[in-house]
């Protein structure tokens, strides 16, 4: 008991907060329990920056998209914004990770099913703006690429892992790639 008390006095707490707000535009459908989140990933960035990503079932017909939200200087998150481009049609998108570095840089990764099989898909957050989504080299292709967990170095380079199976219900394998960052690009 003696050891609970020092681990309460390493670190205080704020209040709690919500993150993901249900959409104001949200229609009340005859099922479902709500706009539906899940799978929720934190990753800081700058100084101060936290950029919370989460699976988010908004539209209740299409399964779940990935959403966005960054820690404001107040302390409290803003208001959340579509992760993932607009050409992902009916897919499901799952298992986010997000990556940020010291520099400002973010990226999110997750599971996407847009081809017919689950990639793993990038999106960077440039100039204000999320990226057109980008299937990992080696992470796409036949086969399920899920569950990414990425994370950026010092020189901002990505390093990602993911599990991989041949078909759905396989055995599964863990994989890597490191992505050396381009200058100028």
């Amino acid at each position: 008991m003696a050891s609970e008390g020092k681990a309460r006095e390493r670190c205080r707490f704020t209040a709690l907060q919500h993150i993901s707000l249900r959409p104001e535009c949200a229609v009340k459908m005859s099922y479902g329990k709500g706009h539906g989140v899940t799978r929720v990933s934190l990753g800081a960035y700058g100084k101060t920056g936290v950029l919370a990503v989460w699976a988010n079932k908004r539209d209740l017909l299409e399964g779940y998209d990935i959403y966005g939200t960054t820690r404001q200087a107040a302390g409290g998150f803003g208001g959340s914004e579509r992760v993932q481009d607009s050409f992902v049609g009916v897919a499901r998108q799952r298992h986010p990770s997000v990556a940020g570095h010291a520099g400002g840089m973010v990226v999110v990764g997750w599971g996407d099913d847009c081809d017919g099989d689950t990639n793993v898909m990038l999106s960077w957050r440039e100039e204000g703006q999320w990226s057109e989504d980008i299937a990992l080299p080696g992470a796409d292709g036949p086969g399920e690429q899920t569950n990414p967990s990425i994370t950026l170095d010092a020189e901002i380079n990505l390093h990602a892992a993911w599990v991989e199976r041949d078909n759905v219900g396989g055995p599964t394998r863990l994989h890597y790639a490191f992505g050396r960052r381009l200058r100028g690009e």
